[in-house]
């Protein structure tokens, strides 16, 4: 019986636990390599979102130059979160749009009224100075 028990069943148990054993593994494995995927797009995403988003402090900047941007920039990032139409994007882009600094605004002193023009320029010469001239 000890015999028939070590040469029939003892080898089938063995196998199975092999199997169970690599079933197991491989779950953890997956598990871990797609969170380490998953992350690893999230981070690439949310970078050309916000690069995407700087885009629009250049001069003629626009919302869909950004869209664009991030469309080419990280298409696999975009497949796997299921956000590949522009109007996705716009929407992903919007929090980081309204992260932006404000431009400066320049504000200009206003040209004197009533005289010729080269009075004018002669009371602007104090606001500013032009690139030429130096103080």
């Amino acid at each position: 019986m000890k015999e028939l028990l070590m040469s029939q069943l003892l080898p089938q148990l063995f196998n199975f636990l092999i199997v169970g054993l690599l079933a197991v593994i491989s779950m953890m494995a997956r598990r871990w390599f797609g969170i380490s995927i998953e992350g690893k797009h999230r981070d690439a995403l949310q970078s050309a979102l916000a690069n995407g988003a700087k885009l629009l402090l250049l001069p003629g900047g626009t919302v869909d130059q950004a869209v664009e941007y991030v469309l080419h920039s990280v298409p696999d990032a975009l497949k796997q979160f299921g956000k590949t139409s522009p109007d996705d994007i716009r929407q992903l882009l919007e929090p980081h749009i309204l992260g932006l600094p404000k431009p400066p605004v320049l504000v200009l002193p206003a040209p004197a009224t009533g005289g010729s023009p080269a009075e004018g320029s002669a009371s602007r010469e104090g606001a500013l100075p032009s690139a030429g001239t130096r103080r």
